[in-house]
């Protein structure tokens, strides 16, 4: 993909309305102001500039444009927002080298038509259920005490009983009937017969998170021995069960306003939930919980109540979940159900109260974790999973905030999590390491020039070629303020912050801030840059030279004079050797 590709995406995405979806938006001054979508906070602090197209939060400093608020607020990597934005926003992304590359695009238009025979198969199952074929799947839904408004919410249809039912409405629209097998909706035998894979089931469409039908799970009416309750859609070009939760595209925005989630197992858990308030619901498809469902979570909640079963299974999955979530950094409680009871019975039956009680007495993740380890194993093995534990745990501060609590929860010495606490210590070592290798503690004048250089050509980038003209190529010295300024040079001011890490977002989003204020300044500042640039290409040259003459002298005999000369003229003595 090119930054005219990024540029095109962001063109035909309005942030002002996709902020909306998942927060309140009230208009202040020239900018748009909300509760920020991304951490708890009574008063809004989110600001949105749709003029430029960047937002800032002053309390938890999130910042950046359009696709990195998609990406955050979906969990999502920077590619794969921007790829499901430009289907939202009609983009034909390029893909460099790929585009000449058939089979790469082979395989982007299979996605396509996949989306496309998946949406067509979405409105047959929700048709046929609402029709003639459909009374045996309306009962069952009226039996279970789902609304008509539930089951349109989230677009449940109906596969009738036969075996080309499907097969037979998509042909009628001329879909090729092997892309339709391909993507695990029709199957063909050895014979090569061709018919539906789900018959005589209850149908609960799985959306991505732009709300496109990407697989099915089919719930059996009629029990049979020979065919199990559910079966879910095989893994395709557009789907992988792993990475997306049921029902997330219709419980994000309440999850981000609430900033938490309630994570359960079954798809009519999720639909009761929903039913009875819960809006913020989500399931995990059948699966145990996997890293990427993970991954999901934490773009839009601080919080997840994990929702199990009150059998062992049950609360084996539940310290899983709850390892999985804690060591993501996210906060966790987990309820147990009673035994024999799951979230759609116990609503049901019970109503929110029972269901409330369970809330309010669920240990929160560590807790929980720490009871089960203790009841169910021996004290080396109790011992081994803290240090696992800690050493799971994402970052060196995680392991600071949860070693003093699993200590004094478990009675263990700080000697014994030692080993784990020693590891996050090298991690953090290494990591500022990293970030401070080569470059003063302190920010040096010549940083400070090349922040000021950074700013003025991120607020004013009309005039980036004339900077280009007079050495800032040439003018960086640090690590990070080159890093930032071949990003600005290679994707432009706009397309950068694609490209930019938390810091440099902050940084970008805090100059286009100051732009207005600026503005009035603008020939001033440029002149004091002009003269800032001739300043630092003297510096450069400066050292440039004494590392030369350093080298060469350090190599014998040579008659240094001429770079001598050199650096006199550099530092503008305005002598010679004669003199």
């Amino acid at each position: 993909m090119s930054k005219d590709d990024v540029a095109e995406v962001k063109a035909r995405t309005s942030l002002l309305e996709l902020v909306k979806r998942f927060t309140n938006v009230r208009r202040v001054g020239n900018r748009w102001m909300a509760p920020c979508p991304f951490h708890q906070e009574t008063k809004p602090s989110f600001s949105i500039n749709e003029e430029e197209g960047f937002y800032y939060c002053f309390g938890c400093q999130a910042a950046g444009d359009v696709i990195d608020f998609y990406c955050r607020v979906h969990g999502l990597e920077f590619r794969e927002g921007l790829e499901q934005l430009a289907l939202e926003a009609g983009v034909e992304l390029s893909r460099g080298p790929q585009t000449a590359d058939p089979k790469a695009k082979e395989k982007r238009q299979f996605r396509r038509r996949a989306l496309d025979v998946y949406e067509l198969a979405a409105g047959f199952y929700r048709q046929t259920l609402f029709g003639p074929n459909g009374e045996e799947g309306r009962e069952y839904l009226k039996g279970r005490g789902l609304t008509k408004e539930t089951v349109t919410a989230y677009g449940l249809g109906y596969a009738p009983e036969g075996w080309q039912h499907l097969h037979d409405f998509l042909r009628s629209r001329k879909v090729d009937i092997n892309d339709a097998v391909e993507c695990g909706l029709l199957v063909k035998n050895d014979r090569g017969r061709v018919y539906d894979r789900f018959r005589g089931r209850l149908m609960f469409p799985i959306q991505d998170l732009s709300g496109k039908v990407i697989a099915f799970g089919g719930r059996i009416l009629i029990s049979s021995d020979r065919e199990p309750k559910y079966i879910n859609s095989s893994d395709s070009a557009i789907y992988k069960k792993g990475e997306h939760l049921f029902g997330l595209s219709v419980a994000r925005r309440a999850i981000s306003v609430s900033r938490t989630a309630l994570l359960t197992e079954g798809y009519m858990d999720v639909l009761t939930l929903h039913q009875y308030g819960y809006e913020n619901a989500c399931g995990v498809l059948g699966t145990a919980l996997t890293a990427d469902q993970v991954r999901r979570l934490t773009g839009f909640c601080s919080e997840v109540e994990c929702i199990f079963d009150g059998d062992r299974a049950g609360q084996q999955a539940a310290l899983r979940s709850a390892e999985m979530l804690l060591s993501a950094g996210l906060k966790c409680r987990v309820l147990i159900l009673p035994v024999k009871e799951d979230v759609d019975s116990l609503l049901q039956t019970q109503g929110t109260e029972a269901f409330e009680a369970v809330r309010q007495g669920a240990p929160d993740g560590l807790e929980f974790c720490m009871e089960t380890i203790q009841r169910d194993r021996s004290p080396k093995e109790i011992v081994q999973w803290a240090i696992q534990f800690v050493n799971n745990l994402s970052d060196p501060e995680l392991a600071a905030f949860y070693a003093p609590r699993i200590m004094n929860g478990l009675g263990l010495s700080e000697e014994a999590l030692r080993p784990a606490l020693a590891s996050h210590s090298e991690k953090r070592g290494g990591k500022k390491n990293r970030l401070t290798k080569g470059e003063p503690a302190a920010i040096s004048g010549q940083a400070m020039r090349e922040r000021h250089l950074l700013r003025f050509a991120l607020c004013f980038p009309q005039h980036v070629p004339l900077l280009c003209e007079r050495g800032a190529d040439r003018a960086f010295a640090t690590s990070r303020g080159r890093a930032l300024w071949e990003k600005v040079i290679d994707y432009g001011p706009e397309g950068a912050t694609a490209y930019m890490d938390e810091g440099e977002k902050r940084f970008f989003t805090e100059c286009r801030m100051a732009r207005e204020h600026l503005a009035e300044r603008e020939e001033a500042l440029l002149e004091d840059v002009l003269e800032s640039l001739k300043e630092m290409a003297e510096q450069a040259k400066r050292q440039e030279i004494q590392k030369r003459l350093r080298g060469q002298a350090a190599h014998g005999a040579y008659d240094p004079m001429d770079d001598l000369r050199a650096l006199q003229q550099t530092l503008g003595t305005g002598r010679n050797d004669g003199q």
